[in-house]
């Protein structure tokens, strides 16, 4: 899902069955290698990592990774800096999981999905998010 700041939804991938699958590897699914988010500021979490080897951006909002536990570094922390940048990278990111926890009031997105068809799940998630948008727009 690709949402405004605004938590308007501007795209929503396909929709997956069957089996686990990395975001990150659905995205790269859906858009190819290139400049399709040029123009945009970025902002993803810790499962986009590389997310720059493939996509050029105006600027890319990744958040710091915690160190690894070594022996040189038996306790690894993040600096204040880190964990501030953290923060209100997260900040700007929650806008997106509210755009879904929006879309998840029409019931049909969280109950169970009998259905087999994906063409028809594709389409209800898309009905669902219309809404969400027409909400949003006029604020009924």
């Amino acid at each position: 899902m690709i949402a405004t700041s605004s938590r308007f939804i501007l795209f929503l991938g396909k929709t997956v069955w069957g089996g686990k699958y990395h975001d990150f590897t659905l995205l790269k699914e859906e858009f190819n290698k290139g400049d399709v988010f040029e123009e945009h500021q970025v902002w993803v979490d810790l499962a986009y990592v590389g997310f720059s080897k493939y996509y050029k951006t105006k600027k890319l909002h990744l958040p710091y990774k915690k160190p690894r536990k070594t022996k040189t570094r038996p306790d690894p922390k993040l600096t204040h800096f880190q964990k501030e940048s953290n923060k209100q990278k997260s900040q700007v990111r929650i806008v997106v999981e509210h755009a879904i926890a929006g879309m998840k009031r029409y019931k049909i997105l969280v109950e169970r999905f009998r259905n087999k068809s994906e063409e028809f799940a594709d389409a209800v998630i898309e009905v669902c998010a219309g809404l969400w948008n027409y909400k949003l727009t006029f604020g009924k």
